[in-house]
């Protein structure tokens, strides 16, 4: 592992938990349809049971314990689940709304069977040292690609502020996989 470490031609990094803090938290959040309190308990019932980052930013809601059935994760998407006999999803808008709009990418959506709910902006902060291994890695010759599920504009915006040389965002773990593989077969290490 050192020897191939040290004949590195890139570093690939995903984004939250690693250039970022991940410590995701809500930035904004509007309800559509209902009571924007109501959305939030709902939100944070249906992230409860999950160990993905985005559920972070709901741990701190109150959710009065409702019971929730049926649950079912998909990964790159998001949640969903029944409660009290309403099926509710929570995720990207092609995900929770059955279509994506380029307005939609910043938002997780919380929906049931009439439609949206309310929707929620999160966000995360930079690592404090991410400028500076970014730069210590270019200045040492190496290519910086950031990799991430995360299908809002923060990869492109947070890969512009670090000045990285490729930034691909809204990909499943699988995607990225591939992305290395082909990188690799190109030649890279």
């Amino acid at each position: 592992v050192l020897e191939t470490l040290a004949a590195a031609t890139h570093v690939v990094f995903d984004k939250t938990g690693t250039l970022t803090e991940g410590k995701l938290v809500i930035r904004e959040a509007a309800a559509v349809r209902g009571s924007l309190e109501q959305a939030r308990i709902v939100a944070a019932a249906l992230e409860q049971f999950s160990e993905h980052p985005v559920a972070q930013a709901f741990r701190q809601i109150t959710q009065d314990h409702l019971a929730v059935s049926n649950l079912r994760q998909t990964s790159g998407a998001g949640v969903e689940a029944d409660i009290d006999d309403i099926h509710y999803r929570l995720g990207h808008a092609e995900f929770a709304l059955d279509h994506a709009q380029a307005t939609d990418l910043d938002r997780l959506w919380l929906s049931d069977d009439k439609g949206a709910l309310a929707w929620f902006k999160l966000s995360d902060s930079l690592r404090p040292e991410a400028a500076g291994v970014i730069n210590a890695l270019q200045e040492a010759g190496l290519k910086t690609w950031l990799l991430s599920g995360d299908r809002s504009s923060a990869p492109t915006e947070m890969g512009r502020q670090l000045g990285m040389d490729h930034v691909a965002g809204g990909l499943l773990p699988e995607d990225k996989q591939e992305a290395i593989r082909r990188l690799q077969a190109e030649g890279a290490i």
